[in-house]
């Protein structure tokens, strides 16, 4: 089969900007990809791509990072940490008492989140601004 690049031509002409939701708005989610993840500053955490279900070749992927507590994370941090964690467990329905590898178990698994809007290198973006148990 051969394909021209002017084959996509019609294609080209449609709008192809990628959407993002507005602030505060409830969105079901789908769970494409999960890996491990270490920061420039060597900190660990779960890299998620999040996809809209309602929407997904409409609506930009969601990018969030999980922090993973390591020994220097007490008090405050160590709480934050752990919060975000469980939210985003009860949000996509994992059991936190039983044992989770990342890059299998987690992709797939369905869940809400009230996503955020936030400047990124001079693009608007979306992010979790809370992970919950959707309507």
């Amino acid at each position: 089969m051969s394909e021209s690049l002017l084959d996509y031509g019609s294609e080209m002409d449609e709008d192809l900007t990628l959407k993002i939701f507005n602030d505060g708005e409830e969105v079901q989610l789908l769970i494409k990809t999960a890996e491990r993840h270490l920061s420039d500053a060597g900190k660990p955490s779960i890299a998620v791509t999040l996809e809209s279900i309602q929407y997904p070749d409409d609506y930009d992927d969601i990018y969030v990072y999980i922090g993973i507590i390591i020994d220097e994370d007490t008090g405050k941090a160590r709480k934050k940490k752990l919060s975000r964690l469980k939210e985003f467990y009860a949000a996509f329905g994992i059991d936190h008492t039983m044992p989770v590898t990342i890059e299998i178990d987690l992709p797939g698994k369905t869940g809400w989140g009230i996503v955020g809007v936030e400047d990124y290198q001079g693009n608007t973006k979306n992010t979790i601004k809370r992970f919950g148990v959707g309507s």
